[in-house]
């Protein structure tokens, strides 16, 4: 900033000087001057007193020079003996950003006083250059973890942070950055999990986001909410603010698909979500035929009206797919398919559809589809699909008792034997499917002595997505439209994984996903048959008026809902709750029973466990073994042990339960040869004792423990990984205890 002035008065020469921020003289070059000469206050009228000062006039001279102005004051100098001032010069009460002068901020003053810059006569003329010193960056803003603001369920065990780089001092760089993560409290930075130190970085220009920092401390904790904030140096070397905001990230627990995965290679999504947790972006750089970004919009019931895609790989073509509903939550148009019509008032279904895109739909009494132009379906006394037919095909299925899908013949020639969900034989080939915490992790294929095995990488849905062999080689990739029809399935060999969309096996004769109880179409985005959970409890639904529709798939938000057995699909929490809030009485008598055993503890185990048994097919797991103490049914939703025979089971006595428990669950004990085979069967009754021997065996537990898990809930993520086979480190806590301990406050209100 320059500022210029004129002075009444003859000055006997060039005049240099600096002032430093308080008006003090730093230095001076003409000897004739002293620091005395320049301390003459001398009456001055101030129009403001910001130092914004835009011009300087000169009034009438009557005795006093008076000068106004519309900055923060004058600073007259006189030559020693003189009896009134022969210039002038600022002086400053405050510097530019109106703060006390004297700080050491490094602003300066410098002006000359330049008789030969004249105007002519005795009007010399004063030049004031500001010099304002370096200043500090201010707090980056906008900060990211994995590309994503305060993510929750990432996979990278080492995040990546960005922010924006601000600071005053336009044009600067910054080269510098430290980053501070701590897992205590927020604000509370006294305990740090790491401190990366001032580090060095790619040099970021003022105003523009960071490069990709790495973390770089000790393993991160999964389950775990980290604190973390940032800071940026410049280039002059000036340390700036820390960033304010108060931004989170956490890892995924294992075997709990997240919100990214490793980056590069061959999957790496990045999700964007709303403020009530839908997807509305997903960005999949993958180096594979899925690359795209596809955006998702919802109605006000959450409900998937529109799937677009941008920028999807050259062997694949971008798609817009639009989705319309009534108000009872019927589609009423799919773009891709065309328009639905449906009888609705008045009809005695109202959700079965009569009409798609001019094809007629009929049904049986009992809600099962019949015919919808091209396949005819037969059904049997219980609604399970039995036979589809067209005029070029033909499937035939066969269900156990329990009923469970236990053959497939596809045009009465190619016939698949399935023993339980894990096992199956089509001709030569044996098919066995690998399960890590309800997720499919692999592939085994046993053709004569010949053993192949794929890995299954999967999507945020727990669909197939990417296939690989031993040796890390792409032998398929699958991605697939809302509702599940398949987008891209290229196969690189002759293997081809049959669990596909959600984990579904996919039948290709008829292009139907089988999901346990029934069958769903991805092409229409509907189920075949009605939801059979919905006889057994009517009350949950009423909290949600868009279930009452047994048709739909989802709750018709493909994008974030699975449906994993066919039955009964709700957002997780909301669907834990539920089972807390109309089981509460059998959580309180349960509780009654062991004294020792607190209900709320009971149900936040529940309540953790619910709330994320997806796509569970494993009879061991807690939700069952707590089914069996409250006389909850587990068989909905998840298909697992129907809990009054496991009760009876455990009263009946019809095995020693501590033997048993060993048996079973040491892996190559002396459990009879019987009860193998009939385990591998997945005999229910069977599954029955077992729960109940794995129930009696954690009742042992909690009597144990049971004073210090009331007073910490964190000990029951030691007794469940203990009883489990897989205790936690240090055998004392761990992320499921942690967890446990958070959802007390949510479950005590459920049990009220």
């Amino acid at each position: 900033m320059q500022l210029t002035a004129r002075l009444l008065g003859d000055p006997t020469g060039d005049q240099e000087c600096v002032l430093d921020e308080a008006g003090a003289l730093v230095d001076g070059t003409d000897s004739s001057l002293a620091a005395g000469d320049y301390d003459a206050i001398q009456t001055t009228e101030i129009a403001s007193n910001r130092l914004d000062i835009t011009d300087i006039s000169v009034g009438e001279r009557t005795g006093d020079t008076r000068f106004t102005l519309n900055g923060t004051g004058l600073l007259w100098i006189k030559d020693a003996g003189d009896a009134e001032p022969t210039r002038m010069f600022l002086r400053i009460s405050g510097d530019f950003d109106n703060t006390d002068p004297g700080l050491g901020n490094g602003q300066t003053a410098r002006c000359r006083m330049d008789s030969a810059e004249a105007g002519g006569g005795n009007e010399p003329v004063l030049t004031v250059t500001w010099n304002v010193g370096n200043q500090a960056p201010t707090a980056p803003t906008s900060l990211q973890t994995e590309s994503q603001t305060n993510p929750t369920d990432i996979t990278d065990p080492t995040p990546e942070f960005s922010a924006i780089y601000n600071d005053p001092d336009s044009g600067d760089l910054a080269p510098w950055y430290r980053i501070q993560v701590s897992s205590s409290s927020i604000g509370d930075w006294a305990i740090l999990d790491w401190d990366s130190g001032t580090t060095t970085m790619a040099t970021t220009t003022e105003g523009n986001r960071s490069p990709e920092l790495s973390y770089g401390g000790s393993a991160l904790a999964s389950s775990t909410i980290y604190y973390w904030r940032i800071r940026f140096s410049d280039d002059d070397g000036k340390e700036g603010a820390w960033s304010t905001a108060t931004s989170t990230f956490s890892l995924a627990a294992a075997g709990v698909p997240g919100v990214a995965t490793t980056t590069g290679g061959i999957q790496n999504f990045v999700y964007t979500y709303d403020n009530v947790g839908n997807i509305t972006k997903i960005v999949d750089t993958s180096e594979t035929d899925t690359e795209k970004t596809i955006q998702y919009v919802y109605d006000d019931l959450y409900r998937l009206t529109s799937a677009s895609t941008t920028l999807a790989t050259t062997t694949q073509s971008d798609y817009v797919r639009t989705y319309a509903y009534s108000s009872i939550g019927n589609i009423t148009s799919k773009s891709d398919v065309g328009s639905y019509t449906y009888g609705e008032t008045g009809y005695a279904n109202p959700h079965a559809a009569t009409d798609i895109n001019g094809a007629t739909q009929t049904y049986s009494n009992s809600g099962n589809l019949l015919s919808n132009g091209t396949w005819n379906f037969r059904w049997d006394y219980v609604g399970r699909m039995k036979k589809a037919s067209s005029t070029s095909a033909t499937a035939s299925y066969g269900y156990d008792h329990t009923g469970q899908r236990v053959f497939l013949a596809e045009n009465d020639l190619a016939t698949t034997t399935y023993a339980n969900s894990l096992y199956s034989i089509s001709s030569a080939t044996t098919t066995k499917h690998i399960f890590a915490n309800g997720q499919l992790v692999a592939t085994i294929e046993v053709v004569g002595t010949a053993t192949t095995t794929n890995y299954v990488h999967t999507d945020h849905l727990s669909g197939s997505s990417v296939i690989t062999d031993d040796n890390g080689d792409v032998v398929q990739v699958l991605d697939y439209y809302p509702f599940g029809a398949l987008r891209v399935d290229n196969q690189d060999t002759n293997f081809n994984e049959k669990r596909k969309f959600t984990g579904y096996e996919y039948d290709d004769s008829t292009g139907l996903n089988y999901a346990g109880a029934r069958y769903q179409n991805p092409a229409k985005g509907r189920f075949t048959s009605q939801d059979p959970a919905s006889r057994d409890v009517p009350e949950s639904f009423l909290a949600d008026p868009q279930q009452l529709n047994m048709y739909a798939y989802g709750r018709n938000n493909p994008v974030n809902l699975v449906d994993p057995t066919g039955e009964y699909i709700l957002f997780p929490k909301f669907r834990a709750g539920l089972d807390i809030r109309f089981n509460r009485e059998n959580i309180k008598n349960a509780a009654s029973r062991y004294p020792d055993v607190r209900a709320d503890i009971l149900a936040a185990n529940i309540y953790e466990e619910r709330r994320g048994a997806l796509n569970v097919n494993f009879i061991d797991t807690y939700t069952d073994v707590y089914g069996g103490l409250l006389g909850i049914d587990t068989s909905i939703g998840l298909g697992q042990i129907r809990i009054s025979t496991a009760q009876n089971a455990a009263n009946a006595g019809y095995f020693d339960v501590d033997q048993l428990y060993d048996d079973t669950f040491s892996f190559g004990g002396n459990m009879p040869q019987r009860l193998k085979m009939i385990h591998l069967l997945n005999n229910n009754e069977t599954n029955a004792i077992i729960g109940a021997a794995f129930l009696q065996q954690q009742i042992d537990k909690w009597k144990e423990f049971a004073p210090d898990v009331a007073n910490d809930p964190e000990l029951l993520g030691s007794i469940y990984n203990d009883s489990r086979n897989d205790p936690a480190d240090g055998g004392f806590s761990n992320p499921f205890g942690e967890r446990v301990a958070g959802s007390i406050d949510r479950v005590n209100e459920l049990l009220e």
